[in-house]
């Protein structure tokens, strides 16, 4: 594994869009026109800039987004947020208007536009979408109704959306709408620009113990949210862990978690990636709530080497270490590290850390003592890295891909009952977080988003990496 930084920081030269005291101009193209917008203020927003754009117009149509000339995701996030400074627009940047266009009453799958593909899984693929009234970004999981039924995988597909649907923390991915096409199953969840952060690990090789404890203490919260809703997650691994827009990680992929698992509750089901599944889960004997706090150590562990606990090519003598040997670590890890990935990696469940007070016990630990948990679930805490904002932080591989049928209706596969899930009606104004419920949108949803005030933004200054 490399150590390319670039991939995930922040470099000062391609952000510093904007030095206070002096001013900039931006380019927007229209269909018809260039408008160039001067920025005087550092404090303007993209909210500001939006009505700018609408104001200088000579269309009687309504620019209802900016996005990037080149498709840049985190740029074009950046201007779906109404109070974030235009700071990292660079000075003459071009920038595209997306005018409104009219939907139905009711929000439908045909309500989106998918961009690129950002991601694919084992029976499923993940687009960058476009909702074509409003312009925001979405990723959308689109999964084959035929290969779920034909591979036994429909019951996975439908706890993801039963589980998600229940779901709202800031350090788990939000379902906002749930489709169903004649051959595929949509879920409409937040757009994380920031990539997996396997991606990044992959590129930067490992953390240092500061770097990975923040990661490791906002996973530790999202955990500790689905215990206490009687959830286990069951699949936790850096491909699972998103980045936002600021840093922050988002848990995604709910397809193995189980409902109901109260304290001391043992379930049977053989599931999981095979470098994080716990002793107990090879063995077949039952496992609980404690797979886990095995899997917050293994993902812990991975940080701070670039690989997984007992990681062998060979899946066979891979199982065989992670039920029979001891666990190896690195000398350059701190005593206290050390001790906390022994207890969270302990082969037996009931003496692993956390089998008596579950997680609160791993945040008494002398490694986490010097962490300030109401900092870090209302995102206080600074991020030791932010997604790079002039280049992608996904695997452009993917792009390639082509993604213009991903949304066809075109098959005869049957209805699949109790899927769809339309979020209550919000606008960007009102920042009040809705939970997802069946319902009908409301009349909000029927005229183009409004910019709303100008806030200010305290900008987040990026730490750089161990080299």
């Amino acid at each position: 594994m490399g150590q390319d930084q670039s991939t995930i920081l922040n470099s000062a030269k391609a952000n510093k869009g904007f030095t206070p005291g002096s001013s900039k101009k931006i380019v927007v193209v229209t269909d018809s026109e260039k408008l160039v917008i001067k920025v005087k203020d550092p404090n303007l927003t993209c909210g500001w800039l939006l009505s700018e754009a609408n104001r200088l117009s000579n269309s009687t149509k309504h620019i209802c987004a900016l996005k990037s000339s080149s498709g840049l995701e985190t740029i074009d996030h950046w201007l779906n947020l109404y109070d974030k400074k235009l700071i990292p627009i660079l000075d003459c940047e071009k920038l595209v208007a997306y005018y409104s266009e009219s939907c139905k009453y009711e929000v439908n799958l045909e309500d989106f536009k998918p961009i690129k593909m950002i991601g694919e899984g084992g029976f499923s693929v993940v687009t960058q979408a476009m909702k074509i009234d409003t312009g925001e970004l979405f990723a959308v999981k689109s999964m084959d109704k035929s290969f779920l039924i034909g591979q036994d995988k429909l019951n996975q597909a439908l706890t993801e959306r039963k589980v998600m649907s229940k779901l709202s923390h800031p350090f788990i991915v939000k379902l906002h709408w749930a489709f169903q096409s004649p051959s595929k199953l949509h879920l409409v969840m937040d757009f994380c620009p920031g990539g997996e952060l396997f991606y990044h690990l992959h590129n930067l090789g490992r953390l240092t113990e500061r770097q990975a404890k923040f990661y490791f203490a906002e996973i530790l919260l999202a955990l500790e949210y689905l215990h206490s809703h009687s959830i286990i997650y069951r699949d936790l691994k850096p491909e699972n862990v998103l980045l936002d827009l600021d840093g922050h990680i988002k848990i995604t992929d709910f397809g193995l978690s189980k409902e109901g698992v109260a304290y001391n509750t043992i379930t049977k089901t053989f599931c999981g990636s095979p470098e994080y599944m716990s002793p107990e889960m090879l063995e077949g004997s039952g496992h609980g709530r404690m797979v886990d706090l095995y899997s917050l150590g293994a993902i812990l562990f991975e940080l701070l080497t670039g690989f997984p606990p007992f990681y062998e090519s060979n899946r066979s003598k891979m199982y065989f270490r992670i039920k029979q040997e001891e666990l190896k670590l690195p000398s350059y890890l701190t005593k206290r590290c050390r001790n906390l990935l022994l207890s969270l990696l302990d082969k037996n469940p009931h003496k692993r850390l956390g089998a008596s007070f579950g997680f609160q016990e791993v945040k008494l630990h002398p490694w986490c003592r010097k962490v300030d948990w109401e900092k870090v679930l209302s995102k206080k805490a600074v991020p030791p890295f932010r997604p790079n904002m002039r280049k992608s932080n996904f695997d452009p591989e993917y792009f390639k891909k082509d993604v213009s049928e991903v949304f066809s209706s075109k098959g005869e596969e049957p209805y699949i009952d109790d899927w769809e899930v339309v979020e209550e009606a919000s606008t960007k104004a009102n920042s009040a977080e809705m939970s997802p419920v069946l319902c009908l949108r409301s009349l909000e949803f029927k005229s183009p988003r409004k910019p709303p005030p100008l806030l200010s933004f305290a900008e987040t200054k990026p730490v750089s990496p161990r080299t």
